[in-house]
Order: C-alpha cells, then structure tokens, then sequence
C-alpha cells in the first residue's frame, strides 16, 4: 500500500469510495464534498491525499487550512472528509491517512 497525492483524475475513484464507504443517506453528499474539495480553486493549501493498494484507491482524506482572522494565516488543518473502503476499515490505513 503506498499513501500519494491526488489529483483530478482519481475524481472518479474517489466519488465510488465514498458512495461505498458512507450509508445511502449520507454517501452522495460526502462523496460530492471530496470530490469538489479536489477540485477547489481558491485555495492551494488544501492537501488531499489517497491510499493505493493493487492499482487501486482504497482510502482518501483532504485537509483543508483553517484561518483565524483576516490576516490568512494559516492556524491549522481540518481533517474532512475521511473514507477507507469497508473491506480496510478498522486497520491501519485510517492512521496512516
């Protein structure tokens, strides 16, 4: 398993992460933030990050910054959303992302 970077190609990949990782009420809402948060523009120092294993995207998270006031320096992350296929949940992998 290696842990990169994503990037706008893994869109797919990680909207069906998602829909698999999240109940129906919630898996297309979800789905859709992490997607759009690969896709945000506004900001470059959001890091979103995507666990592989065999060829194929297992877990992913996105950090996104967090300012205080209006001087945009940058005080921390929020980690949001977080999904690691059923069949890798509850093992290493959550920790490692």
């Amino acid at each position: 398993m290696q842990i990169r970077e994503a990037n706008i190609k893994d869109s797919e990949a990680i909207k069906n992460l998602y829909l698999q990782a999240f109940d129906n009420l919630e898996a297309e809402l979800v789905s859709d933030f992490a997607v759009n948060l690969l896709h945000e523009k506004s900001t470059i120092n959001i890091i979103s990050l995507v666990a592989i294993d065999n060829d194929a995207i297992i877990g992913h998270t996105s950090f996104s910054p967090v300012f205080l006031d209006s001087t945009n320096e940058n005080f921390g992350y929020i980690l949001a959303p977080l999904a690691v296929l059923p069949t890798h949940q509850k093992t290493e992998l959550v920790r490692q992302l």
